[in-house]
């Protein structure tokens, strides 16, 4: 039996496990014993998704204010996770990280070198670019690109990075690293949670946006076009399935509330499973304005329930979304194109754009089965 330690001492509400919990009730199918490493807070939502898990447990609750108390954050709960490392070494054959960020990898590098016998493999689905790519201000942005960089170098020990796009391949290949694995082209979604009768209670949106609400991810961008679009249809709603830190929050709301837009947009927060889905099936169309990307599940989840999706014109989309660009599901903008946006969302009439995606195809299968391979056999 393979003994997996899965590393999520960063857990915060708000931020979705989706792929982590997917992964995890495909390992225990096929005779693998799973424990998670995580905060008190983590572990309480893991217990309501997972059966048979064992946890070790780091008694920290983040405070989560801003983007400088979260540097203290991570400083503070890594060296809570440090005092664990001799309770846990020579117990696990594997120790598995959703993210190549710093504090996604630092603990399990440091149980690598003190551990000869573990092997550590990390998941990474983006890179985050230079800060002057991003809006919002400079310190800010360098904070999470030197969290990057930092992650990067410590990766250099990891058995295995899995990866789902060839420009990632070829990013960390080119950085000299082991044992780049790419799985499949693109990520699986819950697909169970697309299906069934929408509940009648559900609310109906004209636009959707599911993501972190993060000025990476565009969400003023989502203000400003939404405003450029009342202007001409009043009854037109936006909808944000997602959280964030409260001053990033704060000033979202209040940009809203500054253009007079709280009737036109619809909050829902974070949530997960089948009312997740039923939101994005009752939407018109998926809204996704950011600035950097990977393989962004949210969108791909849009295009499983055969949405529309507009977005900026990033390049990563011309390689991993190309077939939605050729079939017209995917329109691409350049970025801060707003009043292009605008004119598109409203010269369009959605409910007509009809696509055959289909849901099975959409499966964590070949993902996980590559992903499991690799670990047992390396």
């Amino acid at each position: 039996m393979l003994k997996i330690l899965v590393y999520d001492t960063n857990f915060v509400k708000g931020i979705s496990r989706v792929i982590p919990i997917t992964k995890i009730r495909y390992w225990q199918k096929h005779n693998c014993k799973i424990s998670i490493f995580c905060t008190k807070e983590g572990e309480d939502f893991y217990k309501l998704e997972l059966k048979d898990i064992d946890f070790i447990t780091v008694d920290y609750h983040y405070t989560f204010k801003n983007v400088y108390w979260l540097i203290w954050d991570v400083i503070r709960v890594n060296v809570k996770a440090f005092k664990k490392i001799s309770k846990i070494t020579g117990k696990f054959n594997v120790v598995y990280s959703q993210s190549s960020v710093i504090d996604f990898v630092f603990i399990p590098w440091i149980l690598k070198i003190v551990d000869k016998n573990i092997k550590w493999f990390v998941m990474v689905d983006n890179i985050v670019p230079p800060p002057q790519q991003r809006p919002g201000s400079l310190f800010k942005k360098f904070i999470p690109y030197l969290a990057f960089k930092l992650g990067n170098l410590l990766l250099r020990k990891a058995d295995g990075i899995f990866v789902v796009t060839n420009f990632l391949e070829k990013y960390f290949k080119n950085l000299g690293m082991k044992n780049v694995v790419k799985t499949n082209n693109g990520y699986g979604i819950q697909t169970e949670i697309f299906q069934g009768v929408i509940s009648n209670e559900t609310s109906k949106v004209d636009a959707l946006y599911c993501g972190r609400i993060h000025l990476a991810k565009g969400i003023m961008d989502l203000v400003e076009v939404t405003k450029l679009v009342v202007k001409k249809k009043p009854d037109f709603k936006t909808g944000i399935l997602g959280d964030g830190d409260t001053v990033t929050k704060k000033t979202f709301y209040e940009k809203i509330k500054h253009y007079g837009l709280k009737n036109n947009f619809l909050n829902f927060g974070y949530i997960a499973g089948k009312e997740k889905g039923d939101i994005y099936r009752k939407s018109d169309f998926f809204l996704f304005l950011s600035y950097d990307e990977g393989c962004p599940h949210a969108v791909i989840e849009a295009f499983a329930c055969n949405k529309p999706v507009i977005a900026y014109d990033l390049s990563i989309y011309h390689e991993v979304f190309a077939k939605y660009i050729d079939s017209g599901q995917l329109s691409l903008f350049k970025i801060g194109d707003y009043e292009g946006i605008a004119s598109y969302i409203l010269n369009t009439d959605f409910k007509k754009k009809n696509f055959n995606n289909k849901l099975k195809d959409y499966g964590w299968e070949i993902i996980c089965q590559r992903e499991l391979e690799v670990m047992r056999n390396e």
